[in-house]
């Protein structure tokens, strides 16, 4: 009987990338700021340590971004009294610092970007791993 080796096309991420649609808020982080700093578009996937997202404008490998992701029901997983309290904390998007990995154009005409988170507040890296980690 002959043995046949079967080569799998493994993810060799850290984190393991998760769909999810999503809005997604960039901030061009310069100085001085830009004239149209801002951007707007959707997320692709998202990991622990970052996001692939379509936006309608080209960045650079390097660039420093604001980024807001708007995931529903994100914030459920944190702990503490403010975000049980706070209703605008239980509702506000996921905010970080992203350094641009790669930009592409796509087929749509837009351009998808891979943005590696750079500074997230620690609660939020926690709640955000439950939250796309849980079963």
């Amino acid at each position: 009987m002959e043995t046949v080796l079967v080569q799998q096309n493994e993810e060799t991420r850290q984190f393991p990338r998760i769909d999810i649609n999503a809005m997604v808020e960039i901030l061009l982080l310069s100085y001085p700021l830009p004239e149209h700093s801002t951007d707007s578009g959707y997320l692709i996937n998202i990991a622990q340590n970052g996001i692939c997202c379509e936006l309608l404008s080209a960045y650079a490998e390097g660039d420093l971004l604001s980024v807001k992701v708007s995931l529903k029901g994100w914030s459920k997983q944190k702990h503490g009294v403010k975000a049980i309290v706070d209703e605008s904390t239980a509702r506000a998007p996921l905010t970080a610092i992203g350094k641009v990995v790669w930009c592409q154009p796509n087929i749509n005409g837009k351009y998808d970007v891979g943005i590696r988170f750079a500074d997230v507040y620690e609660d939020d890296i926690q709640a955000l791993a439950k939250y796309l980690y849980a079963d």
